[in-house]
């Protein structure tokens, strides 16, 4: 099973192997309270029971503040509720194809970017993004960030969350035994955001 909550819609998938089994959206500000009822239909829809689920991954940004959370909290809950394995995903890292020219990007505010590529991931500016995508093909995590592209002349075009790359990578890290510990567990926020709440401070 994958959440990924990280963008302006929410999607949960669940899948045997590489095979996706089933998919629900829900407004990305709706998952907090919509997200059970999405999980129940899915559950139904794939024949499945919550104790049949063997592992659980999370997309943990990087992203905004609140949908993280939400997304966080709920992969950790039904980890415990159905003895699961949590594995934890890079935004990143569901459009980052090693023998393609794609660069993946999300703002990651202040004229910076975070970036994947085949170099790995890594924080740019926008000058530095501009040297870096030249004859590449960008494509937006969520979409967040095309508008400050396009006024800086860099093309780019979106991309959705992809179910099925998630579940391969989910099922790469199952294979290899490569687990995160659900207790210790963090979403990766938006630079700005993680100082601010570590801070106790509010937006």
């Amino acid at each position: 099973m994958l959440i990924d909550s990280c963008g302006a819609v929410a999607t949960l998938a669940v899948g045997q192997g590489e095979r996706v089994l089933a998919v629900a959206e829900t407004g990305g500000r709706d998952f907090s309270a919509q997200w059970p009822v999405a999980l129940r239909r899915l559950l139904l829809e794939a024949a499945w029971v919550l104790a049949g689920i063997q592992v659980i991954g999370v997309v943990n940004g990087p992203g905004s503040f609140t949908g993280m959370r939400v997304g966080m909290a709920a992969a950790k809950g039904l980890c415990e509720a159905a003895g699961a394995r949590l594995v934890t995903i890079s935004r990143l890292e569901l459009a980052q194809d090693d023998t393609s020219r794609e660069v993946t990007v999300i703002s990651a505010g202040r004229g910076e970017w975070f970036v994947s590529d085949t170099d790995g991931e890594r924080t740019v500016t926008t000058e530095e993004l501009k040297a870096a995508v030249r004859g590449r093909v960008v494509r937006v995590a969520g979409g967040d960030g095309m508008e400050a592209l396009q006024t800086a002349g860099i093309a780019a075009e979106p991309m959705r969350f992809d179910a099925e790359q998630g579940l391969r990578l989910l099922l790469g890290r199952w294979r290899c035994g490569s687990f995160t510990d659900a207790a210790t567990a963090d979403a990766n926020y938006v630079r700005g955001e993680r100082g601010m709440y570590a801070a106790g401070k509010t937006l």
